[in-house]
């Protein structure tokens, strides 16, 4: 679950990037929903420390860590891969831009919702 890559099909409503793009899976393996959160992808956009450099396709990409969404499992439908350890880790620091963001919170990794303090989602 957590650092899967899917391509998405394409959609480009009001600022969406138009074309296909891919998403990269940042809910936490736990959290078991019929929708997941994903971070889009982008091979043009500006580097900045909360978009972090990964290889997918072998093309350098940049995890825009800023344009999050909660995607439903249906539109997952074409996987291309996974993220590396490394790679997983440049995310997390790339998450880290204020006081407990919803992405941090996820980032209660591996602990139950109990070790996580008390918290049973986001």
């Amino acid at each position: 679950m957590r650092g899967e890559v899917y391509r998405l099909p394409a959609r480009g409503r009001g600022h969406e990037q138009r074309g296909r793009r891919f998403a990269v899976v940042l809910q936490p393996d736990w959290l078991n929903l019929s929708t997941w959160i994903v971070a889009f992808t982008s091979t043009r956009a500006r580097a900045t420390s909360f978009r972090p450099p990964v290889a997918i396709a072998d093309q350098p990409t940049l995890v825009m860590c800023d344009q999050l969404a909660t995607i439903d499992l249906d539109r997952l439908t074409e996987p291309v891969g996974f993220l590396t350890v490394e790679e997983l880790q440049r995310g997390r620091r790339g998450h880290r831009l204020g006081p407990r963001s919803v992405v941090e919170a996820s980032y209660a990794t591996e602990l139950s919702p109990v070790q996580a303090g008390g918290r049973t989602g986001i």
